[in-house]
């Protein structure tokens, strides 16, 4: 039997593409009892964020920002995953 343990923090890793490179950007989040997970699909033109999460804690922010560059559109896979788009 496998156990997978999950920590309270953030997570940002390359998930397509290289560190230097990187196509998609994943962005995972562990707090008190949740988890939610977006992404940013990297291209030449700009980013475009895929249900899009504020990381926390906010000192985090500002890395993954710096990783996924300017913004050209965000796309929301459900209604309810309007979370951090203003």
């Amino acid at each position: 039997m496998t156990e997978h343990y999950i920590l309270i923090g953030t997570r940002i890793r390359t998930a397509l593409g290289t560190d230097d490179k990187p196509e998609v950007v994943q962005l995972s989040q562990f707090t008190d009892g949740s988890f939610q997970q977006s992404f940013a699909l990297i291209a030449e033109d700009g980013t475009v964020p895929v249900d899009t999460v504020r990381p926390r804690p906010h000192e985090e922010e500002q890395p993954f920002l710096d990783r996924i560059g300017s913004c050209q559109a965000i796309v929301l896979t459900t209604a309810n995953h309007e979370r951090y788009v203003y």
